[in-house]
């Protein structure tokens, strides 16, 4: 992921994700910019590194297309790891009645389900040559 230096990138992480949380939510721009402007941290941020200038529409439309687009991908991966440690912590309790913890089982059960997914993804692969 790239480091980013635009006004939005320079945002307190917990302002950004609840930026990220209402362009998913599909709030209009002039809604969120207001928004966003409002804020006295952000307002203090803007005045001591972009000369006071406010967050615009097509800061905001930037935004959007790199570090929201960045913000989704790293939520969307984190899921997928926890449904696979999910499915790996069911496999490792159906294959040991006993209970017991054993790291090595529960990795490879985790395996098992990682190559599953991928062999899912290699089946509904129809062209021979992205195969």
């Amino acid at each position: 992921m790239k480091t980013r230096t635009s006004k939005i990138a320079r945002l307190p992480k917990a302002i950004r994700d609840e930026l990220n949380h209402k362009i998913e939510n599909g709030l209009l721009g002039t809604t969120i910019t207001n928004w966003l402007n409002n804020l006295s941290e952000v307002q203090q941020i803007m005045a001591e590194q972009f000369g006071g200038r406010v967050i615009t529409h097509q800061n905001l439309s930037e935004w959007r297309h790199t570090g929201f687009i960045d913000w989704q991908m790293n939520r969307e991966g984190r899921q997928h790891w926890w449904e696979m440690i999910e499915a790996a912590r069911e496999l490792s309790q159906t294959g040991n009645p006993t209970g017991e913890k054993d790291a090595s089982g529960y990795l490879g059960s985790i395996l098992l389900v990682e190559l599953a997914q991928a062999l899912n993804q290699l089946h509904r692969t129809k062209n021979p040559r992205e195969r």
